[in-house]
């Protein structure tokens, strides 16, 4: 039987980048298939690394209750 792993974390405030990257580095440490972040808001550019990770075949969702980008 085929699995899928699913990595998820919760953040009751804004997503910064270096909060992603600390994330994305245990993700790749732990193992997985997809990293789930719920969170607050996001910033900016974390919208642009998490394009930039899909490059890297690094499966990201950010699920934000605020869905406007803010600025850093």
């Amino acid at each position: 039987m085929a699995t899928y792993d699913i990595n998820l974390e919760f953040k009751h405030r804004r997503l910064t980048r270096p909060i992603l990257d600390a994330l994305v580095g245990t993700h790749v440490r732990e193992g997985g298939d997809e990293l789930i972040v719920r969170c607050l808001s996001a910033t900016k550019t974390v919208y642009e690394a998490v394009e930039k990770y899909k490059g890297k075949k690094i499966r990201i969702t950010i699920v934000a209750r605020d869905s406007t980008p803010y600025e850093s």
